[in-house]
């Protein structure tokens, strides 16, 4: 199965400075960062994630992946929120606010699943319940759109 992940902040990336960064932070501590100018697309398969620009591709293990976030350069480091991480076939979403309604949407716009975020603002989704396609996974802060392979 692979997943392709676009992470789109609610009017995040509209007021960004043009020198704005995705940022990739390992697990070791070091991190990877690319130039949005340079267009960079997050591709997750299975235990990968792989990440293409104009420029370059990167790949990494999803396990050796701490966080990814962007950073405009002129003020605090926005981290991606919710978090999406891919385990075992399921889009599994950190940060949420607590008991916060999580909603997927197919393309045409119908509301195909609907679910809530535990105590602790995570939520699992599991994909081999839904047809293959594009979606749109979405919550107050972002919206996360996934292809279903």
């Amino acid at each position: 199965m692979t997943l392709v992940a676009v992470c789109a902040i609610l009017s995040t990336l509209s007021t960004l400075a043009d020198d704005a960064r995705l940022v990739i932070r390992h697990i070791s501590g070091g991190q990877t960062v690319m130039e949005l100018s340079t267009n960079p697309v997050i591709t997750f398969d299975v235990e990968k994630m792989i990440v293409t620009s104009d420029l370059a591709t990167i790949t990494m293990l999803i396990d050796d992946v701490d966080t990814f976030l962007l950073d405009d350069g002129t003020s605090a480091v926005r981290e991606v929120t919710p978090t999406p991480k891919f385990i075992n076939g399921r889009v599994v979403l950190c940060n949420l606010q607590p008991r916060e309604t999580v909603r997927i949407h197919a393309l045409d716009g119908r509301t195909v699943c609907e679910t809530t975020a535990d105590v602790d603002g995570q939520v699992a989704i599991l994909l081999d319940q839904l047809p293959k396609g594009a979606y749109v996974i979405s919550a107050s802060t972002a919206r996360i759109k996934i292809i279903n392979k």
